[in-house]
């Protein structure tokens, strides 16, 4: 078994400046055809349905209903969830379309760059092996987590060129009608995890409350996603970095 260079994994890289676009682009071209030969079909398919997706978007909502006014306002709350029932009911046709084109694929499921070494050829790990609910569904959900992740780090013009990257490779515009919807959804579970989180006994004072200022500043990136749209810095196609 070979140890792996700790120095490679994604938020040391990016911590040293050393997260180039090429980096980048390398993660996306293995990423294409991993998604191209994953599972799909009879028994995976329903997990991109608009049905599926709500019941993770609702349960969401659900979960995070206590902490409306220390974690995230609740005019926010509202509105990020009044942006996701919206695009459920409004595109309900498009997430039908997603699977009848065979996008929805056994994906990996906690794609951010925690879970990513930056050798030669990217090494990709850690997917979600207990959960097919939260492994399966439209790879744009998937690759989504990279791009909010990249977002949120504070490299905007990377995670525009996942986007550009993948859409380029894998020849799925459909995509680009998705990822925001994605990407706010992915910031939304990291702040309901740092909610958890904040809520350990087990944490000081300190670290409870970096855990609800972590949450806070996960659900300001949800709350831009559903109020702004775009993603990477852009809002409706222009550059507001």
């Amino acid at each position: 078994m070979r140890q792996l260079d700790q120095s490679l994994l994604g938020p040391n890289v990016l911590g040293r400046g050393d997260l180039t676009v090429g980096k980048i682009e390398s993660v996306v071209d293995t990423l294409v055809p991993f998604y191209r030969a994953a599972k799909t079909g009879p028994g995976v398919d329903e997990f991109g349905s608009v049905g599926t997706v709500k019941f993770n978007t609702d349960e969401n909502f659900e979960q995070t209903a206590g902490n409306v006014g220390s974690a995230i306002s609740q005019s926010g709350y509202d509105e990020i969830r009044f942006f996701t029932d919206r695009f459920l009911q409004e595109k309900e046709v498009l997430f039908r379309r997603r699977i009848a084109q065979g996008w929805i694929r056994e994906c990996h499921g906690d794609l951010h760059l925690g879970n990513i070494f930056f050798e030669e050829s990217p090494v990709i790990f850690d997917c979600i092996e207990f959960n097919e609910r939260l492994r399966c569904s439209d790879v744009t959900a998937d690759l989504a987590f990279l791009v909010m992740d990249l977002d949120f780090q504070g490299v905007p013009e990377l995670a525009r060129r996942v986007v550009e990257r993948y859409v380029e490779r894998a020849a799925d515009t459909g995509f680009l009608e998705l990822v925001n919807f994605y990407c706010c959804y992915r910031a939304y579970v990291r702040g309901k995890i740092a909610c958890f989180t904040s809520a350990d006994p087990a944490l000081d004072e300190a670290a409870q409350n970096q855990q609800l200022e972590l949450a806070r500043r996960y659900f300001d990136l949800a709350h831009r996603y559903a109020t702004e749209g775009g993603y990477g810095g852009d809002v409706h196609g222009r550059d507001v970095s």
